[in-house]
């Protein structure tokens, strides 16, 4: 705790920062319907800390899954093909973007979702959806894990 004395207001206390780590959210669609949009999460003051795609079917297919953050009122969307039963990791990278992913990227190697730059929102609100033609027994699973920061 800092405290500074303060002419005939009394001392001035610095405000304590912590974080409230929330349960993993799991969109978890068996099978989803194409081009719905499928809300993981829509929250106030959070920060992405571990965003996981998948997707699966029979026929072992690649499938293009789209993800769309609302972050303080700015959007970031972007396609990713994902292949079958791989797990891709998705996180922001601080670099100049001018398309609507704003600097989003996937890799195969898991990286905390603010890797170069922070992703933290007052509002967060993050959706998911498969846009590829379904296969057989097709599933989307997205998994997020986020924090809270609280003030005291």
């Amino acid at each position: 705790m800092i405290s500074m004395p303060v002419a005939s207001a009394g001392p001035i206390t610095a405000p304590h920062y912590f974080y409230e780590h929330l349960n993993t959210i799991e969109v978890r669609q068996q099978p989803p319907a194409l081009n719905l949009w499928y809300t993981a999460f829509d929250e106030v003051d959070v920060s992405a800390i571990y965003i996981g795609l998948n997707q699966n079917n029979v026929e072992a297919a690649p499938k293009n899954v789209e993800v769309r953050f609302t972050v303080d009122g700015v959007v970031y969307q972007h396609t990713y093909n994902i292949p079958a039963a791989a797990e891709r990791w998705l996180y922001r990278v601080n670099t100049i973007a001018t398309g609507p992913d704003h600097g989003m990227a996937i890799d195969t190697v898991i990286r905390l979702a603010a890797y170069t730059d922070n992703w933290h929102g007052q509002a967060f609100k993050a959706e998911v959806r498969i846009t590829s033609a379904l296969g057989t027994n097709q599933l989307l699973l997205c998994r997020f894990t986020i924090e809270r920061e609280l003030v005291t």
